[in-house]
């Protein structure tokens, strides 16, 4: 019998390549209802479902429809739903499936949140993000107090994959410094914004007006922040999320622990990524994760198969 199901939403960057042939006439409804609002390039779909991002923009589009479209067929399958964890970016999407936005009302204000964020960064410096896998994040702290101004934690992703944020040039010089140190392996990540740091501060006020205007409902299942992992149980609760978390370092190992511990006994990613189901792996506790490529397997469990 399943206990509790906590369904999980990626960010861009993290995407793999799925189709869903019996839901195609739903993904062209998406897509219909995404070209009226922003300009989609199809042909960047087809990299980006092999990781190779070209625009920002375009590898947002198409994570937030995927996980949108494959948020329905959870619906359609009657999928349970006791908590919804956002990673990031997920947040868009994650708030459509709660029914506190909807789909374009999403797109937009993900779009808004994108290209208000590309103007704010000082235009003098590159920006990017980092993996370090295989420290501890008091280990890369320590790292970067020794000399690295420029760079800041910008999510514990579990116990030993920590991200970064900052000027890239200065990424780079932390990545080899980490490898002497002991860390199994540190890359520089598909992103050209420092998400989730103090770099991004000067868009916060801007983003605020545009969230206040926006008519958020409250969500139908409990919502957990991606920052300090509170209950976001009401509209202001997640305009406030939706604010801060864009320069506030992300807590995911965080988020995991506190699900776990509210009896969660089932994780579904809900986007075209494996991603957040592998970060799992690292977690104890006894739990199943699925993602959408095996997503059938746990539909003939539902249904008593």
């Amino acid at each position: 019998m399943i206990k509790k199901v906590a369904v999980l939403f990626p960010a861009f960057g993290m995407g793999y390549k799925i189709s869903f042939p019996s839901y195609q006439e739903e993904y062209k409804t998406l897509l219909a209802l995404a070209s009226k609002v922003v300009k989609i390039d199809e042909s960047q779909f087809e990299k980006i479902s092999n990781h190779i991002i070209e625009d920002d923009l375009q590898a947002h589009y198409f994570c937030y429809i995927q996980s949108c479209l494959i948020s329905q067929i959870l619906k359609k399958e009657n999928v349970p739903c006791d908590y919804v964890a956002p990673y990031s970016m997920g947040i868009f999407s994650a708030l459509v499936y709660l029914g506190s936005l909807d789909f374009q009302e999403g797109l937009l204000l993900m779009d808004y949140t994108c290209r208000s964020t590309m103007l704010c960064v000082d235009k003098a410096k590159q920006y990017g993000m980092g993996a370090v896998i295989g420290l501890t994040l008091e280990n890369v702290q320590e790292i970067l107090a020794t000399g690295f101004p420029d760079i800041e934690v910008a999510d514990v992703s579990n116990d030993h994959v920590v991200l970064v944020s900052g000027v890239a040039q200065e990424i780079q010089r932390l990545l080899p410094v980490v490898k002497e140190i002991g860390a199994i392996q540190s890359k520089m990540l598909p992103i050209s914004l420092p998400y989730h740091s103090r770099f991004i501060k000067n868009v916060l006020q801007e983003l605020q007006s545009y969230v206040d205007k926006m008519n958020i409902k409250p969500p139908m299942y409990p919502l957990i922040s991606g920052v300090d992992q509170r209950f976001l149980d009401n509209p202001d609760e997640i305009k406030k999320e939706l604010v801060v978390s864009i320069s506030q370092s992300l807590n995911w190992v965080g988020s995991i622990r506190k699900l776990l511990t509210l009896g969660v006994s089932v994780f579904l990613e809900c986007g075209a990524s494996d991603s957040l189901v592998k970060m799992l792996r690292f977690m104890d506790g006894d739990f199943e994760a699925y993602h959408p490529k095996n997503f059938d397997k746990f539909f003939k469990i539902l249904k008593g198969n």
